[in-house]
């Protein structure tokens, strides 16, 4: 992918699935303002995925499924309010799961399926104890 894909400033869909794309996902993407739709899936993509796409705040969709993208879950893209739909299966993601689902979390779909993770699914469910004192 372009380093300068970024300057695509009016692009509300970039739907490039299936191709040979290779690379990292450029930062440059972060300065797109009405990027809604992102698909990357099943292209040859890899490095991590970038923190910028979490700050993204049109961004509803965002599919990456079946590349070779690596590091962790990025918190902020994990904490995003506006992602509906976040695809990031069958790629070589390792690390824990983030702890940000909570009452704002808007996922629709989330597909983490087929990769390296480990740990806990994170979630706090507070329920009061036998005092009364939520837990």
């Amino acid at each position: 992918m372009p380093a300068d894909f970024g300057k695509l400033k009016m692009l509300s869909r970039a739907l490039l699935n299936r191709n040979q794309l290779t690379g990292s996902i450029p930062v440059s993407i972060g300065n797109m303002n009405r990027l809604a739709d992102l698909d990357l899936s099943r292209n040859r993509i890899s490095g991590s995925v970038p923190d910028c796409l979490g700050k993204m705040q049109v961004l509803s969709t965002l599919n990456l499924d079946g590349n070779l993208i690596s590091g962790q879950l990025p918190s902020p893209l994990m904490s995003n309010r506006g992602l509906g739909i976040l695809n990031l299966s069958r790629n070589s993601i390792g690390g824990n799961i983030p702890d940000v689902f909570h009452g704002n979390s808007y996922f629709m779909v989330l597909d983490l399926s087929y990769n390296n993770l480990k740990g806990p699914i994170p979630g706090r469910y507070r329920r009061p104890n036998i005092s009364g004192t939520w837990i």
